[in-house]
């Protein structure tokens, strides 16, 4: 049975399911491109209850994670402003109705790198950034080789808010 974890790399961390310490190890290895031995596993039982579905940002704001603004500002519980599970800082929250502030600078980073390879981007189906972007329609997404992972494709409204 699968088990939450936290991996890092002592710079960037993600919480990820597998079934053993040691896989998990070993998945942090490979994403983070370290060795094993300097990879990090944790127990994140506060995430066991989102296996094979999306971890939303409150419950990693709950849980002492932070997440960054659009304008690049850590954002932690106390300082965060979340619609439709996008963080913001108070001055960068969006008016009502408008899609294009969402964009994070991962996401932007994210789009422009599909679309230098041929419009698509192969990661991780509950990929968070992407699947906001599907969410905001500014992407497509499609079941990938292996079973927990997709194909994200930009969409023209994702194209126009890029120019943006």
């Amino acid at each position: 049975m699968k088990k939450a974890y936290s991996i890092s790399n002592g710079e960037y961390s993600q919480i990820i399911f597998a079934e053993t310490p040691g896989k998990a190890k070993a998945w942090c290895a490979t994403e983070f491109d370290v060795d094993f031995v300097h990879a990090k596993a944790y127990r994140a039982k506060w995430a066991d209850e989102y296996i094979g579905k999306e971890i939303p940002k409150e419950a990693y704001l709950k849980a002492g994670w932070w997440w960054e603004c659009c304008c690049g500002t850590p954002r932690y519980e106390e300082t965060a402003v979340v619609i439709d599970d996008v963080v913001y800082c108070e001055e960068c929250k969006p008016e009502e109705g408008d899609k294009t502030n969402t964009l994070n600078v991962i996401q932007i980073d994210y789009m422009n790198h599909a679309l230098r390879n041929q419009n698509r981007f192969y990661t991780e189906a509950n990929d968070s950034h992407w699947n906001e972007l599907v969410q905001a329609g500014f992407a497509t997404k499609r079941p990938g080789w292996e079973e927990e992972m997709a194909y994200f494709q930009v969409t023209a409204e994702g194209k126009e808010a890029l120019k943006k």
